[in-house]
């Protein structure tokens, strides 16, 4: 949508530094007639106040054109330039949103593999100590067959 956005936007930018050179070129081009104009309008003094007025006019509408073009090209700059500001800005947004993403995602993964772990080393301390009580049991097994061992070698002797 910015894409569309500032395509018609280049579009009427274009449009109004085109249509602002138009009126240049037709004021210049005006302004040089202008003198030709003037000495035949003196050679033939009939209607030189009338023609006079309407070569003014023509060069002010000219030339407001010329200034209210200039005046629309400098606000569509100024739009252009914020739309470049919100879209840096947008994309800034997107980065840090994305940052964060990523660093919940890491931090998510890392308490799973840390509880995961925790699990491993309760299950592995749960048989360590099983072990060691197989050992004990093992260890009384063992005196007291060794107990009972001494025990039938006194009757015997």
């Amino acid at each position: 949508a910015l894409a569309r956005s500032n395509i018609g936007f280049g579009f009427r930018l274009r449009e109004c530094a085109r249509r602002a050179v138009a009126a240049e070129v037709s004021a210049a081009a005006t302004r040089a007639e202008l003198p030709p104009l003037e000495s035949a309008l003196a050679e033939e003094m009939a209607g030189r106040d009338e023609a006079e007025g309407h070569l003014s006019e023509a060069l002010e509408l000219s030339a407001q054109q010329a200034e209210a073009l200039r005046a629309e090209l400098v606000v569509l700059r100024k739009e252009e330039r914020l739309r470049r500001r919100d879209l840096v800005q947008q994309t800034e947004d997107i980065a840090e949103a994305a940052v964060a993403t990523v660093q919940r995602e890491a931090a998510e993964q890392l308490e799973a593999r840390d509880a995961l772990h925790l699990q491993e080393r309760g299950v592995l301390q749960r048989q360590l100590r099983a072990s060691q009580q197989q050992m004990r049991d093992l260890e009384a097994a063992v005196r007291a067959a060794g107990s009972e061992l001494l025990g039938a070698s006194d009757v015997e002797y």
